[in-house]
């Protein structure tokens, strides 16, 4: 019963970090500011904005395969909870082929339009 309720208490405070962390500061922007996603190598992503702005983000660790997953259509974005938006040090990408995850780390601007 103490697992269970440890478990709860565990998925909760999880649930709430992520408000938290926003408020202290963590870059987000929405899914529908997004036009498209690359990928140079298998530890970077670059998230190319409507407005023509830039972000690079480096995964946390390596993300062996990435940037073929990213050529192919073959990511999925936004770690799963269950919001429109991306968040440095709180979301990750799946590949969908081999359904492995890689954490997102901060956002750097590398280019404003």
């Amino acid at each position: 019963m103490k697992k269970i309720l440890f478990g709860f208490a565990f998925l909760a405070a999880c649930g709430f970090a992520a408000h938290p962390a926003r408020a202290q500061g963590a870059f987000c922007f929405h899914r529908y500011n997004l036009d498209h996603v690359e990928a140079p190598n298998d530890n970077i992503l670059l998230f190319y904005m409507k407005d023509g702005s830039v972000y690079a983000n480096h995964t946390v660790g390596r993300c062996p395969g990435l940037s073929i997953a990213a050529d192919a259509g073959g990511l999925r974005l936004g770690g799963g909870r269950g919001i429109d938006e991306f968040c440095s040090n709180l979301d990750w990408v799946v590949l969908r082929e081999t359904r492995q995850q890689c954490l997102l780390g901060a956002y750097e601007l590398q280019h404003k339009k």
